[in-house]
Protein backbone atom coordinates (compact mmCIF):
# COMPACT_ATOMS: atom_id res chain seq x y z
CA UNK A 1 0.00 0.00 0.00
CA UNK A 2 3.02 2.33 0.06
CA UNK A 3 1.76 3.62 -3.85
CA UNK A 4 -1.73 5.01 -1.35
CA UNK A 5 -0.19 6.10 1.32
CA UNK A 6 2.15 8.51 -0.83
CA UNK A 7 -1.38 9.36 -2.31
CA UNK A 8 -3.98 10.09 0.04
CA UNK A 9 -3.06 12.28 2.96
CA UNK A 10 -5.15 13.43 6.27
CA UNK A 11 -5.53 16.87 4.42
CA UNK A 12 -7.15 14.97 1.22
CA UNK A 13 -9.04 12.06 2.65
CA UNK A 14 -12.97 12.88 2.86
CA UNK A 15 -16.11 11.30 2.39
CA UNK A 16 -18.02 13.26 -0.62
CA UNK A 17 -21.26 11.98 -1.74
CA UNK A 18 -21.80 13.95 -4.73
CA UNK A 19 -22.27 13.23 -8.39
CA UNK A 20 -20.71 16.13 -10.44
CA UNK A 21 -22.37 16.48 -14.27
CA UNK A 22 -19.52 18.48 -15.42
CA UNK A 23 -17.12 15.91 -15.12
CA UNK A 24 -17.96 12.73 -17.52
CA UNK A 25 -15.46 9.60 -17.79
CA UNK A 26 -15.15 9.59 -21.30
CA UNK A 27 -13.31 13.61 -21.03
CA UNK A 28 -11.33 12.64 -18.59
CA UNK A 29 -10.17 9.35 -20.27
CA UNK A 30 -9.34 11.03 -23.46
CA UNK A 31 -7.12 13.17 -21.64
CA UNK A 32 -4.99 10.27 -20.44
CA UNK A 33 -1.53 8.55 -21.41
CA UNK A 34 -1.12 5.04 -21.69
CA UNK A 35 1.08 5.32 -18.90
CA UNK A 36 -1.36 7.44 -16.75
CA UNK A 37 -4.15 4.67 -17.40
CA UNK A 38 -1.40 2.08 -16.12
CA UNK A 39 -0.95 4.09 -13.38
CA UNK A 40 -4.34 4.83 -12.83
CA UNK A 41 -5.35 1.28 -12.67
CA UNK A 42 -2.99 0.12 -10.41
CA UNK A 43 -4.38 3.26 -8.22
CA UNK A 44 -8.24 2.00 -8.68
CA UNK A 45 -7.05 -1.64 -7.62
CA UNK A 46 -5.14 -0.31 -4.44
CA UNK A 47 -7.90 1.85 -3.32
CA UNK A 48 -10.83 -0.87 -3.89
CA UNK A 49 -8.25 -3.37 -1.85
CA UNK A 50 -7.75 -1.32 0.89
CA UNK A 51 -11.23 0.14 1.74
CA UNK A 52 -13.52 -2.82 0.27
CA UNK A 53 -15.20 -4.60 3.09
CA UNK A 54 -14.74 -7.58 0.41
CA UNK A 55 -11.03 -7.84 -0.24
CA UNK A 56 -9.76 -6.25 2.80
CA UNK A 57 -9.08 -9.90 4.92
CA UNK A 58 -8.19 -11.07 0.98
CA UNK A 59 -4.18 -12.18 0.51
CA UNK A 60 -4.54 -12.16 -3.39
CA UNK A 61 -4.35 -8.38 -4.58
CA UNK A 62 -7.67 -7.15 -6.89
CA UNK A 63 -5.39 -6.94 -9.83
CA UNK A 64 -4.11 -10.42 -9.49
CA UNK A 65 -7.29 -11.65 -9.53
CA UNK A 66 -8.73 -9.32 -13.04
CA UNK A 67 -5.19 -10.65 -14.49
CA UNK A 68 -5.54 -14.42 -13.59
CA UNK A 69 -9.11 -13.97 -14.73
CA UNK A 70 -8.13 -12.27 -17.94
CA UNK A 71 -5.94 -15.00 -18.52
CA UNK A 72 -8.16 -17.76 -17.94
CA UNK A 73 -10.03 -16.65 -21.11
CA UNK A 74 -7.07 -16.13 -23.37
CA UNK A 75 -3.89 -18.17 -22.12
CA UNK A 76 -1.62 -16.53 -25.03
CA UNK A 77 -1.82 -12.76 -23.50
CA UNK A 78 0.38 -14.35 -20.99
CA UNK A 79 3.77 -14.64 -23.37
CA UNK A 80 2.32 -11.40 -25.12
CA UNK A 81 2.13 -9.13 -22.03
CA UNK A 82 6.06 -10.80 -21.04
CA UNK A 83 7.04 -10.00 -24.99
CA UNK A 84 5.64 -6.55 -24.38
CA UNK A 85 7.38 -5.84 -21.41
CA UNK A 86 10.80 -6.55 -22.42
CA UNK A 87 10.22 -4.76 -25.38
CA UNK A 88 10.71 -1.81 -23.44
CA UNK A 89 13.78 -2.89 -21.83
CA UNK A 90 16.53 -4.01 -24.52
CA UNK A 91 17.84 -7.25 -26.64
CA UNK A 92 19.44 -8.40 -24.02
CA UNK A 93 16.95 -8.63 -21.18
CA UNK A 94 14.69 -11.64 -21.39
CA UNK A 95 12.43 -13.86 -19.12
CA UNK A 96 13.08 -17.82 -19.25
CA UNK A 97 10.85 -20.61 -17.62
CA UNK A 98 13.50 -22.43 -15.17
CA UNK A 99 13.34 -25.07 -18.33
CA UNK A 100 14.24 -22.97 -20.77
CA UNK A 101 16.85 -21.33 -18.44
CA UNK A 102 18.36 -24.89 -17.52
CA UNK A 103 18.78 -25.69 -21.55
CA UNK A 104 20.45 -22.42 -21.82
CA UNK A 105 22.56 -21.98 -18.95
CA UNK A 106 24.44 -24.84 -17.17
CA UNK A 107 24.74 -25.26 -13.64
CA UNK A 108 28.59 -25.36 -12.99
CA UNK A 109 27.29 -28.82 -10.58
CA UNK A 110 30.22 -31.42 -10.99
CA UNK A 111 29.11 -34.16 -12.86
CA UNK A 112 29.88 -37.75 -11.35
CA UNK A 113 31.93 -40.12 -14.11
CA UNK A 114 35.12 -41.36 -14.31
CA UNK A 115 36.75 -38.73 -16.01
CA UNK A 116 36.68 -39.29 -19.63
CA UNK A 117 35.29 -37.42 -23.05
CA UNK A 118 34.04 -38.72 -26.02
CA UNK A 119 35.06 -38.02 -29.28
CA UNK A 120 31.98 -36.69 -31.30
CA UNK A 121 33.32 -37.06 -34.17
CA UNK A 122 32.30 -41.24 -34.60
CA UNK A 123 29.20 -41.52 -35.53
CA UNK A 124 28.88 -44.87 -33.70
CA UNK A 125 31.45 -46.08 -30.71
CA UNK A 126 32.59 -44.58 -28.17
CA UNK A 127 36.65 -43.17 -28.37
CA UNK A 128 38.19 -41.41 -26.03
CA UNK A 129 38.82 -38.44 -27.05
CA UNK A 130 40.34 -36.58 -23.26
CA UNK A 131 40.88 -37.30 -20.04
CA UNK A 132 39.34 -35.27 -16.87
CA UNK A 133 41.76 -34.33 -14.76
CA UNK A 134 40.92 -36.01 -11.21
CA UNK A 135 39.13 -38.78 -12.76
CA UNK A 136 39.68 -42.24 -12.20
CA UNK A 137 40.27 -43.41 -15.70
CA UNK A 138 43.21 -41.36 -16.45
CA UNK A 139 44.79 -42.51 -12.85
CA UNK A 140 43.70 -46.23 -14.00
CA UNK A 141 45.60 -46.06 -17.20
CA UNK A 142 42.59 -45.45 -19.90
CA UNK A 143 44.25 -43.14 -22.63
CA UNK A 144 43.07 -40.85 -25.55
CA UNK A 145 42.47 -43.58 -28.57
CA UNK A 146 40.90 -46.31 -26.22
CA UNK A 147 37.72 -47.62 -27.94
CA UNK A 148 35.54 -48.51 -24.97
CA UNK A 149 33.73 -51.62 -26.57
CA UNK A 150 32.03 -52.70 -23.07
CA UNK A 151 30.51 -51.43 -20.37
CA UNK A 152 29.67 -53.56 -16.47
CA UNK A 153 29.45 -56.66 -19.88
CA UNK A 154 27.33 -54.40 -22.16
CA UNK A 155 27.81 -54.38 -25.82
CA UNK A 156 28.54 -50.82 -26.79
CA UNK A 157 31.33 -51.21 -29.75
CA UNK A 158 28.59 -49.48 -31.79
CA UNK A 159 26.57 -47.12 -29.76
CA UNK A 160 26.26 -43.62 -31.00
CA UNK A 161 28.53 -42.05 -27.57
CA UNK A 162 25.47 -39.95 -26.04
CA UNK A 163 24.03 -43.30 -25.35
CA UNK A 164 26.51 -44.97 -24.05
CA UNK A 165 27.76 -42.15 -21.46
CA UNK A 166 25.38 -42.34 -19.21
CA UNK A 167 25.70 -45.80 -18.80
CA UNK A 168 29.53 -44.80 -17.15
CA UNK A 169 28.15 -42.50 -15.32
CA UNK A 170 26.31 -43.34 -11.56
CA UNK A 171 26.48 -42.66 -8.60
CA UNK A 172 29.67 -41.48 -6.17
CA UNK A 173 31.00 -43.70 -5.04
CA UNK A 174 30.07 -46.80 -6.91
CA UNK A 175 32.14 -48.56 -9.54
CA UNK A 176 32.26 -49.50 -13.29
CA UNK A 177 33.83 -51.84 -15.34
CA UNK A 178 34.77 -50.68 -18.76
CA UNK A 179 36.65 -53.33 -21.30
CA UNK A 180 38.46 -50.92 -24.03
CA UNK A 181 40.32 -51.95 -27.28
CA UNK A 182 43.80 -49.73 -27.66
CA UNK A 183 45.52 -49.33 -31.09
CA UNK A 184 48.69 -51.63 -30.67
CA UNK A 185 47.22 -53.91 -28.38
CA UNK A 186 46.31 -57.54 -28.97
CA UNK A 187 43.14 -58.01 -26.65
CA UNK A 188 40.63 -56.37 -24.89
CA UNK A 189 41.97 -54.33 -21.45
CA UNK A 190 39.75 -54.46 -18.81
CA UNK A 191 39.60 -51.11 -15.69
CA UNK A 192 37.33 -50.84 -13.18
CA UNK A 193 36.73 -47.56 -12.01
CA UNK A 194 35.33 -45.27 -9.08
CA UNK A 195 32.65 -43.04 -10.21
CA UNK A 196 33.53 -39.92 -8.52
CA UNK A 197 32.56 -36.14 -8.78
CA UNK A 198 34.69 -34.00 -11.16
CA UNK A 199 34.71 -30.28 -12.09
CA UNK A 200 32.85 -28.64 -15.34
CA UNK A 201 35.82 -26.45 -16.25
CA UNK A 202 35.48 -25.01 -19.97
CA UNK A 203 39.42 -24.33 -19.90
CA UNK A 204 41.66 -26.62 -21.68
CA UNK A 205 45.73 -26.13 -22.70
CA UNK A 206 47.57 -27.75 -25.10
CA UNK A 207 51.33 -26.88 -25.96
CA UNK A 208 51.54 -26.65 -29.60
CA UNK A 209 56.15 -26.43 -29.81
CA UNK A 210 58.02 -23.53 -30.21
CA UNK A 211 57.79 -22.27 -26.80
CA UNK A 212 54.22 -21.72 -27.54
CA UNK A 213 51.31 -22.62 -25.03
CA UNK A 214 47.32 -22.65 -26.18
CA UNK A 215 45.10 -22.21 -23.92
CA UNK A 216 41.27 -22.38 -25.31
CA UNK A 217 37.96 -20.75 -22.86
CA UNK A 218 34.71 -21.56 -24.08
CA UNK A 219 32.85 -19.22 -21.61
CA UNK A 220 33.20 -17.71 -17.88
CA UNK A 221 31.05 -19.55 -15.81
CA UNK A 222 32.30 -21.17 -12.77
CA UNK A 223 34.75 -21.00 -10.01
CA UNK A 224 36.31 -24.40 -11.48
CA UNK A 225 36.49 -21.94 -14.72
CA UNK A 226 39.32 -19.76 -12.43
CA UNK A 227 40.81 -22.94 -10.51
CA UNK A 228 41.37 -24.45 -14.17
CA UNK A 229 42.95 -21.22 -15.37
CA UNK A 230 45.32 -20.53 -12.47
CA UNK A 231 46.30 -24.37 -12.47
CA UNK A 232 47.35 -24.00 -16.27
CA UNK A 233 48.65 -20.51 -16.63
CA UNK A 234 51.07 -20.66 -13.40
CA UNK A 235 52.68 -24.40 -14.82
CA UNK A 236 52.93 -23.89 -18.29
CA UNK A 237 56.07 -21.91 -18.73
CA UNK A 238 57.49 -24.50 -15.85
CA UNK A 239 56.52 -27.73 -17.06
CA UNK A 240 56.97 -26.72 -21.05
CA UNK A 241 59.34 -23.99 -21.42
CA UNK A 242 56.70 -21.77 -22.46
CA UNK A 243 57.09 -18.17 -23.36
CA UNK A 244 54.48 -16.64 -25.43
CA UNK A 245 50.48 -17.47 -24.64
CA UNK A 246 47.88 -17.83 -27.09
CA UNK A 247 44.38 -17.41 -25.96
CA UNK A 248 41.09 -18.54 -28.13
CA UNK A 249 38.39 -16.79 -26.60
CA UNK A 250 36.34 -17.68 -30.47
CA UNK A 251 33.06 -18.33 -30.18
CA UNK A 252 32.92 -17.41 -26.51
CA UNK A 253 29.99 -15.60 -25.53
CA UNK A 254 30.65 -14.22 -22.40
CA UNK A 255 29.47 -15.23 -18.87
CA UNK A 256 30.44 -13.86 -15.13
CA UNK A 257 32.34 -11.05 -15.03
CA UNK A 258 33.96 -11.72 -11.72
CA UNK A 259 35.16 -15.13 -13.45
CA UNK A 260 36.64 -13.43 -16.22
CA UNK A 261 38.41 -10.79 -13.64
CA UNK A 262 39.81 -13.44 -11.60
CA UNK A 263 41.56 -14.94 -14.53
CA UNK A 264 43.36 -11.22 -16.17
CA UNK A 265 43.94 -10.45 -12.39
CA UNK A 266 46.01 -13.87 -12.30
CA UNK A 267 48.25 -12.78 -15.97
CA UNK A 268 48.95 -9.19 -14.76
CA UNK A 269 52.15 -8.20 -12.73
CA UNK A 270 51.36 -4.70 -12.67
CA UNK A 271 48.35 -2.94 -11.01
CA UNK A 272 45.94 -1.10 -13.87
CA UNK A 273 41.87 -0.60 -14.36
CA UNK A 274 40.84 -3.02 -16.88
CA UNK A 275 37.14 -1.78 -16.89
CA UNK A 276 34.29 -0.21 -15.52
CA UNK A 277 30.56 -1.15 -15.44
CA UNK A 278 28.03 1.83 -14.83
CA UNK A 279 24.46 2.75 -14.50
CA UNK A 280 25.33 6.31 -15.22
CA UNK A 281 25.42 7.60 -11.82
CA UNK A 282 26.91 4.08 -9.83
CA UNK A 283 30.78 2.86 -11.16
CA UNK A 284 32.46 0.06 -10.54
CA UNK A 285 36.05 -0.38 -11.17
CA UNK A 286 38.22 -3.31 -11.78
CA UNK A 287 41.46 -2.80 -11.18
CA UNK A 288 44.27 -6.03 -11.25
CA UNK A 289 46.18 -6.74 -8.11
CA UNK A 290 49.36 -7.02 -9.62
CA UNK A 291 49.66 -10.79 -8.07
CA UNK A 292 50.77 -12.49 -10.95
CA UNK A 293 53.30 -15.06 -10.79
CA UNK A 294 54.61 -14.10 -14.53
CA UNK A 295 54.73 -12.11 -17.57
CA UNK A 296 54.43 -13.98 -20.85
CA UNK A 297 56.80 -12.69 -24.11
CA UNK A 298 53.36 -12.22 -25.89
CA UNK A 299 49.84 -12.65 -25.61
CA UNK A 300 47.90 -13.06 -28.51
CA UNK A 301 44.16 -13.64 -28.16
CA UNK A 302 41.76 -15.52 -30.91
CA UNK A 303 38.18 -13.32 -31.68
CA UNK A 304 35.83 -13.67 -34.31
CA UNK A 305 32.35 -12.39 -34.83
CA UNK A 306 30.91 -14.87 -31.71
CA UNK A 307 33.22 -13.43 -29.02
CA UNK A 308 31.35 -11.38 -26.83
CA UNK A 309 30.41 -9.96 -23.21
CA UNK A 310 33.01 -10.78 -20.97
CA UNK A 311 35.39 -12.00 -23.60
CA UNK A 312 35.44 -9.08 -25.63
CA UNK A 313 36.15 -7.27 -21.93
CA UNK A 314 39.00 -9.35 -21.60
CA UNK A 315 40.71 -8.92 -25.09
CA UNK A 316 39.62 -5.50 -25.26
CA UNK A 317 41.08 -3.97 -21.94
CA UNK A 318 43.93 -6.30 -22.68
CA UNK A 319 44.60 -4.68 -25.92
CA UNK A 320 43.84 -0.99 -24.71
CA UNK A 321 47.01 -1.37 -22.44
CA UNK A 322 48.86 -3.00 -24.57
CA UNK A 323 49.39 -6.59 -23.08
CA UNK A 324 47.76 -8.71 -25.75
CA UNK A 325 47.41 -8.26 -29.76
CA UNK A 326 44.13 -9.48 -31.52
CA UNK A 327 43.99 -11.54 -34.29
CA UNK A 328 41.06 -12.99 -36.07
CA UNK A 329 37.59 -10.63 -37.06
CA UNK A 330 35.70 -7.83 -35.74
CA UNK A 331 33.85 -9.09 -32.31
CA UNK A 332 30.57 -9.14 -31.24
CA UNK A 333 29.80 -5.69 -29.71
CA UNK A 334 27.88 -7.18 -26.72
CA UNK A 335 28.72 -3.91 -24.42
CA UNK A 336 26.26 -4.26 -21.27
CA UNK A 337 25.83 -6.44 -18.62
CA UNK A 338 22.41 -8.43 -17.01
CA UNK A 339 21.65 -9.33 -13.67
CA UNK A 340 19.85 -12.98 -13.83
CA UNK A 341 16.93 -12.88 -10.88
CA UNK A 342 15.33 -16.20 -10.05
CA UNK A 343 11.22 -15.10 -9.41
CA UNK A 344 8.82 -17.83 -8.86
CA UNK A 345 8.09 -19.03 -12.39
CA UNK A 346 11.17 -18.47 -14.12
CA UNK A 347 14.37 -16.29 -14.58
CA UNK A 348 14.52 -12.26 -15.33
CA UNK A 349 17.44 -11.39 -16.94
CA UNK A 350 17.53 -7.74 -16.96
CA UNK A 351 20.36 -5.64 -18.22
CA UNK A 352 21.98 -3.59 -15.15
CA UNK A 353 25.24 -1.91 -16.46
CA UNK A 354 27.01 -0.48 -19.43
CA UNK A 355 30.71 -1.29 -19.55
CA UNK A 356 33.47 0.65 -20.20
CA UNK A 357 37.15 -0.02 -21.16
CA UNK A 358 39.79 1.89 -19.41
CA UNK A 359 39.73 5.18 -21.71
CA UNK A 360 36.45 5.28 -20.98
CA UNK A 361 34.67 4.28 -24.17
CA UNK A 362 31.81 1.72 -24.38
CA UNK A 363 31.91 -1.33 -26.97
CA UNK A 364 27.97 -2.06 -27.25
CA UNK A 365 26.97 -2.48 -31.07
CA UNK A 366 30.91 -1.97 -31.79
CA UNK A 367 32.74 -4.77 -30.69
CA UNK A 368 36.68 -4.33 -31.16
CA UNK A 369 38.93 -4.24 -34.61
CA UNK A 370 41.91 -6.90 -34.17
CA UNK A 371 45.58 -5.62 -34.47
CA UNK A 372 46.11 -8.23 -37.07
CA UNK A 373 42.64 -9.09 -39.30
CA UNK A 374 42.65 -12.70 -40.16
CA UNK A 375 39.26 -14.88 -41.72
CA UNK A 376 39.60 -18.10 -42.27
CA UNK A 377 39.91 -20.01 -45.26
CA UNK A 378 38.64 -22.97 -47.39
CA UNK A 379 40.79 -25.97 -49.04
CA UNK A 380 39.97 -28.83 -50.90
CA UNK A 381 39.15 -31.75 -48.51
CA UNK A 382 42.98 -33.63 -47.91
CA UNK A 383 42.49 -36.53 -50.11
CA UNK A 384 44.65 -36.10 -53.08
CA UNK A 385 47.83 -37.69 -51.36
CA UNK A 386 46.01 -41.42 -50.66
CA UNK A 387 47.48 -44.43 -51.61
CA UNK A 388 46.15 -46.21 -54.71
CA UNK A 389 43.69 -48.58 -53.47
CA UNK A 390 42.45 -51.83 -55.77
CA UNK A 391 38.76 -52.53 -54.52
CA UNK A 392 38.06 -55.29 -57.20
CA UNK A 393 38.98 -57.80 -54.35
CA UNK A 394 38.83 -58.14 -50.80
CA UNK A 395 41.52 -57.64 -48.12
CA UNK A 396 42.09 -60.47 -45.33
CA UNK A 397 41.84 -59.75 -41.76
CA UNK A 398 45.33 -60.23 -40.46
CA UNK A 399 46.79 -59.36 -43.42
CA UNK A 400 49.64 -57.22 -43.47
CA UNK A 401 50.09 -55.04 -47.50
CA UNK A 402 50.35 -51.51 -49.05
CA UNK A 403 46.73 -52.27 -49.69
CA UNK A 404 46.27 -52.65 -46.21
CA UNK A 405 47.89 -49.40 -45.31
CA UNK A 406 45.51 -47.40 -48.29
CA UNK A 407 42.47 -48.54 -46.69
CA UNK A 408 43.43 -47.23 -43.42
CA UNK A 409 44.49 -43.79 -44.86
CA UNK A 410 40.99 -43.78 -46.45
CA UNK A 411 39.17 -44.87 -42.53
CA UNK A 412 41.81 -42.14 -41.11
CA UNK A 413 40.79 -39.06 -43.77
CA UNK A 414 37.21 -39.78 -42.81
CA UNK A 415 37.33 -39.33 -38.90
CA UNK A 416 36.77 -42.86 -38.28
CA UNK A 417 40.55 -44.64 -37.47
CA UNK A 418 42.18 -43.79 -34.10
CA UNK A 419 44.93 -46.20 -34.69
CA UNK A 420 48.12 -45.86 -36.52
CA UNK A 421 48.24 -46.19 -40.30
CA UNK A 422 50.54 -49.42 -40.28
CA UNK A 423 49.19 -51.33 -42.96
CA UNK A 424 48.21 -54.09 -40.57
CA UNK A 425 44.98 -55.63 -40.78
CA UNK A 426 44.48 -55.30 -36.47
CA UNK A 427 41.12 -55.12 -34.38
CA UNK A 428 41.11 -51.19 -34.80
CA UNK A 429 41.15 -51.50 -38.57
CA UNK A 430 38.04 -53.87 -38.16
CA UNK A 431 36.38 -51.69 -35.46
CA UNK A 432 36.47 -48.65 -38.16
CA UNK A 433 35.30 -50.69 -40.79
CA UNK A 434 32.80 -51.57 -38.97
CA UNK A 435 31.88 -48.34 -38.11
CA UNK A 436 32.10 -47.28 -41.52
CA UNK A 437 29.44 -50.26 -42.77
CA UNK A 438 26.59 -49.40 -39.70
CA UNK A 439 27.02 -46.15 -41.17
CA UNK A 440 26.31 -47.38 -44.94
CA UNK A 441 23.83 -49.42 -43.52
CA UNK A 442 25.71 -52.75 -44.97
CA UNK A 443 25.73 -55.85 -42.75
CA UNK A 444 28.18 -55.39 -40.08
CA UNK A 445 31.22 -57.76 -40.08
CA UNK A 446 34.25 -55.72 -40.15
CA UNK A 447 35.71 -57.59 -42.91
CA UNK A 448 36.82 -55.24 -46.15
CA UNK A 449 34.48 -56.79 -48.85
CA UNK A 450 34.37 -55.85 -52.29
CA UNK A 451 30.89 -54.24 -51.25
CA UNK A 452 32.49 -51.96 -48.26
CA UNK A 453 35.77 -50.57 -50.20
CA UNK A 454 33.25 -49.94 -53.52
CA UNK A 455 31.25 -47.71 -50.80
CA UNK A 456 34.15 -46.44 -48.87
CA UNK A 457 35.78 -45.38 -52.62
CA UNK A 458 32.53 -43.97 -53.18
CA UNK A 459 32.45 -41.68 -49.70
CA UNK A 460 36.21 -40.60 -50.62
CA UNK A 461 35.00 -39.10 -54.32
CA UNK A 462 32.50 -37.56 -53.10
CA UNK A 463 34.98 -36.05 -49.87
CA UNK A 464 37.16 -34.58 -53.31
CA UNK A 465 34.61 -32.27 -54.32
CA UNK A 466 33.81 -30.38 -50.77
CA UNK A 467 36.30 -28.36 -48.53
CA UNK A 468 37.41 -28.34 -45.17
CA UNK A 469 38.26 -25.06 -42.97
CA UNK A 470 41.81 -24.17 -43.00
CA UNK A 471 42.49 -22.10 -39.38
CA UNK A 472 44.49 -19.18 -41.00
CA UNK A 473 43.87 -17.39 -37.55
CA UNK A 474 45.38 -19.99 -35.21
CA UNK A 475 48.54 -20.10 -37.80
CA UNK A 476 48.73 -16.78 -37.71
CA UNK A 477 48.65 -16.18 -34.12
CA UNK A 478 51.33 -19.53 -33.92
CA UNK A 479 54.01 -17.62 -36.23
CA UNK A 480 53.59 -14.73 -34.09
CA UNK A 481 53.75 -16.39 -30.68
CA UNK A 482 56.94 -18.49 -32.09
CA UNK A 483 58.59 -15.47 -33.00
CA UNK A 484 58.22 -14.15 -29.96
CA UNK A 485 59.22 -17.00 -27.97
CA UNK A 486 62.29 -16.81 -29.46
CA UNK A 487 63.47 -13.37 -27.63
CA UNK A 488 64.61 -13.64 -23.47
CA UNK A 489 61.95 -13.45 -20.74
CA UNK A 490 61.06 -9.79 -19.83
CA UNK A 491 61.35 -11.02 -16.40
CA UNK A 492 63.17 -13.70 -15.02
CA UNK A 493 60.59 -16.74 -13.58
CA UNK A 494 60.46 -16.66 -9.64
CA UNK A 495 61.63 -19.86 -8.23
CA UNK A 496 58.69 -22.36 -7.28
Amino acid sequence: MNRLIQKITAAALALVILLSPCLTAAAAESKLTDIDKADTLLDISDIITYFSVDYQDSEVHMIEDMLAELLRRDPDLYQEMIDYMFSKTDRYSDFYSYEEYADGYTDGEPYVGVGISADPYYPFGLVIESLVEGGAAGEAGILPGDIVITVDGEDVELMPFYESVPLIRGKTGTTVTLEVLRPGSQKLLKFELERRPLPTSSVRYEYMGGGVGLITIEHFNYLDDIIAFIRIFESIPYDDGVKSVIIDLRGNPGGNVDVMYNMINYMMVDRMLLFSLTTGTYHEHYITDGIGLWQPNEIIILVDEYSASASEMMAGSLQMHGMATLVGTQTYGKGRCQFHLPIMTGVVVITVFDILMPDGSGYDEVGFTPDVVVGQEYAPYPVDHLSALDGSRAIKYGSVSKRVTALQERLAALRIYPGEVNGVYDEVTRWSLKVLQKYCGFDVTGDADVGTLKALAEIIDELSETEILIDRQLETAFEMAVEAAKAPRPRPLPKR
